[in-house]
């Protein structure tokens, strides 16, 4: 009899866990965590006119780094959730001044698991960048529902207005997919915003994203390299209201970040990630 109990109640919890998962899809809380990295994660997601970083596989395609090759790993557990851990990895390879890039990310479980995979392609001209992204995005559910995939094309550009300033602008499924015999419309989204660097190893980031289904949540973060090689990270974004905290060290060649997220109904989401230029 005890076994039996612990078994119903495992399944009521496996099953509350499934409900949380698609009550956060079909709200819109999920885009939030379509940007993968915890160096990202903890500015808030405000990456939008940040140069330079192999997780803008995930953001902006048109700042994905353009002076380097590089490896990235990165895990995240959505509101301290098990059932609800991202897994992603990125890699660009940079030619002349030319950078391809390329990741992919899971999140989910057995009952329903996100899947996709990224492909990148970035173009220097100077002090102005345009990046293009194919995505391709599969939801698969437990049976008898099955799964569905489609392709969507994302765009970005990026200008260096000034030597410490860029500014930076994305735009997300400009083909309008729709995933499923249900034609359900994958998230629609236009993102503008800047980075800034005002003093010497002190960076500010804020932006604005506008999903078509949703209000527009505007994102701010601060970085500061307060050690050699360690920095801290703040951030805070409004619909829905978060709170991010996170560190950095960078050994040369490797960086290890850290993030701590915090949700205003849902709770805390931990990350780290780990990036080897190659």
């Amino acid at each position: 009899m005890i076994r039996r109990k612990r078994g119903i109640f495992s399944v009521f919890n496996v099953r509350i866990t499934c409900v949380l998962s698609l009550l956060i899809i079909s709200s819109g809380f999920c885009y939030a965590q379509s940007l993968m990295g915890a160096r990202l994660s903890g500015l808030a997601g405000a990456v939008t006119g940040i140069p330079d970083d192999p997780w803008q596989v995930f953001g902006n395609p048109a700042m994905i780094p353009g002076n380097h090759s590089t490896f990235s790993l990165y895990t995240r557990r959505n509101y301290n959730i098990v059932e609800l851990t991202d897994y992603a990895g990125s890699v660009s390879w940079n030619i002349n001044k030319l950078t391809l890039g390329a990741g992919a990310n899971t999140f989910g479980n057995d009952l329903y698991r996100k899947t996709r995979f990224l492909a990148v392609g970035m173009r220097q001209f100077h002090a102005f960048r345009v990046g293009v992204r194919i995505t391709y995005t599969r939801v698969s559910l437990a049976p008898p529902y099955g799964a569905a995939g489609q392709f969507g094309l994302d765009a970005g550009v990026g200008i260096q207005a000034i030597p410490n300033l860029w500014i930076g602008a994305f735009a997300t499924n400009l083909n309008q997919p729709k995933l499923g015999k249900a034609r359900e419309e994958l998230p629609q989204t236009l993102s503008l915003g800047f980075s800034w660097i005002p003093v010497d190893h002190v960076l500010i980031t804020t932006g604005v994203q506008k999903d078509i289904e949703f209000p527009a949540s505007v994102r701010s973060g601060v970085e500061w390299e307060i050690v050699q090689a360690f920095s801290i990270r703040v951030g805070i974004t409004t619909e829905p209201t978060t709170y991010s905290l996170g560190s950095g060290i960078n050994l040369g060649r490797l960086s290890i970040n850290i993030v701590a997220q915090h949700h205003q109904l849902l709770g805390w989401s931990p990350g780290v990630d780990v990036e080897l230029d190659i």
